[in-house]
C-alpha cells in the first residue's frame, strides 16, 4: 500500500515531467496574424504580420494569439471594415490550438505547422466544439 502523501508525490511529480516535455510555443507566434491566401497551398493557410507587404485584396482576415490566452479574431465585415471577436485559447499537445468563443461558429481548431517572424503556416483541424 503506498502512503497517501507519497501518491500525492508521484501524481505531482508526474505531472510536473508531462508539462516540461512539451516545448513553449514560439514567441514569434505572439502578434497580430493576417491571412495571405495567395500562399495558401494543399489545404493549408498562410498568415503573414500585420504591416507585411501583400497584393491588395478586399478584406483579408486575420487574429492574434495572445499570452494570456485571449484570442482576437480579425474578420472583414459586410462593409469591407474589421470586426474583432474575443475568444479564449488552449494549447493541445505540442503543436495545436483550440480557441473558443461566445459563439460557437467561431471557434478554430488548428495546428500550427511553421512558425517565424514573417510566416504562420497553420492546418486548420476539424472543429470539434462548434
Amino acid at each position: 500500500m503506498i502512503p497517501r502523501f507519497a501518491g500525492l508525490a508521484l501524481l505531482t511529480a508526474t505531472l510536473l515531467a508531462t508539462a516540461q516535455t512539451t516545448p513553449p510555443l514560439p514567441r514569434e507566434l505572439f502578434q497580430p496574424w493576417v491571412h495571405s491566401y495567395e500562399e495558401d497551398r494543399e489545404g493549408n493557410q498562410v498568415f503573414r504580420p500585420r504591416g507585411y507587404k501583400m497584393p491588395p485584396s478586399r478584406g483579408r482576415d486575420g487574429f492574434e494569439i495572445q499570452k494570456n490566452g485571449k484570442f482576437l479574431l480579425l474578420a472583414a465585415g459586410p462593409t469591407d471594415r474589421s470586426e474583432s471577436h474575443e475568444g479564449h485559447w488552449d494549447r493541445e499537445g505540442s503543436s495545436s490550438i483550440q480557441v473558443k468563443f461566445p459563439n460557437p461558429a467561431n471557434n478554430r481548431h488548428f495546428e500550427i505547422l511553421e512558425v517565424t517572424s514573417q510566416l504562420l503556416r497553420i492546418r486548420p483541424l476539424t472543429n470539434r466544439n462548434r
